[in-house]
């Protein structure tokens, strides 16, 4: 990576970027990659300033073949400040085509078509359901209202690991037709890394979010386990929007105790994510 950085905020230039600019260059369309590569920054760079605006605060930039990636300092995103964050970004593009679309009617030049052409493609890949991309992030935001946070990530990282895979194929396939078109394969590959690398960090986001919604005044909500369930249930279910008090009973449903998101995150650094309820009552009632 090539790294930048603005006052709290490092930009960072995935350095597959120079691979492809050169096989851009090679074939005389070094336009269409700096065309790529400032609608991409156009699109992180709403995405920002609408993050901005809602008072959240960018930790890292990263422009890639593809699109970009936000890291956003450790904040619960509001559901409805986390929709307009992301579609900023497809609406910035998809303005620039329009606008631009206007004026090849009256200045039919290629490069206006390749403005055109550019962020159009940038339009309809970052609404593509599937991580890292915004329409993935929709998607997984729809599906943790219904499944918990933990499961949406991993239906999400799921389907983009299996479309990464396809789309590797797909590139291979046009090569033939474009030599451009090996790009593609290069767009695959850095959804599959940056699936695998979100993948691995699903445990770590989930605790992260649970910590910063037991001390944020956040509604509370009260959910009721069994003591031999596995901590790993509660991981998997939960919801960013809200702050969970854990219940939990025996078999026969009597009344054991209470455990709030704090005692869990506690829980599964001393225990581990497949300990049970039980383990960790027991283990707050010797502290």
């Amino acid at each position: 990576m090539f790294t930048y950085k603005i006052p709290k905020t490092k930009i960072e230039i995935n350095y597959m970027l120079l691979l492809v600019l050169s096989i851009f260059i090679l074939n005389g369309k070094a336009d269409v990659f700096l065309i790529s590569l400032f609608s991409v920054f156009l699109h992180e760079s709403s995405h920002y300033g609408m993050a901005g605006i809602f008072g959240y605060k960018i930790e890292r930039m990263e422009l890639n073949i593809w699109g970009g990636v936000l890291d956003l300092e450790n904040y619960v995103i509001k559901p409805f400040h986390e929709i307009l964050i992301l579609i900023i970004g497809p609406f910035t593009n998809l303005s620039i085509a329009f606008i631009f679309s206007i004026i090849s009617g009256y200045i039919n030049e290629s490069f206006i078509n390749n403005i055109i052409f550019v962020n159009t493609v940038l339009v309809v890949f970052n609404l593509i359901p599937i991580a890292p991309l915004d329409g993935g992030k929709i998607v997984r935001l729809y599906l943790t209202y219904f499944i918990g946070y933990g499961k949406a990530i991993k239906v999400t990282l799921a389907f983009s690991k299996i479309f990464a895979f396809f789309l590797f194929l797909a590139g291979i396939y046009l090569v033939q037709y474009d030599i451009l078109n090996i790009t593609i394969c290069f767009a695959a590959v850095n959804i599959y890394i940056a699936s695998k690398k979100e993948s691995s960090f699903t445990l770590y986001r989930v605790m992260r979010y649970m910590d910063i919604a037991d001390q944020q005044k956040l509604t509370s909500r009260f959910v009721v386990y069994k003591s031999n369930e596995k901590i790993k249930d509660a991981i998997d279910t939960f919801n960013p929007s809200k702050k969970r008090v854990f219940t939990i009973v025996n078999g026969k449903g009597k009344y054991k105790g209470q455990l709030s998101e704090a005692d869990i995150i506690k829980g599964i650094i001393e225990e581990g994510i497949y300990c049970d309820f039980e383990r960790i009552l027991e283990s707050k009632k010797f502290k």
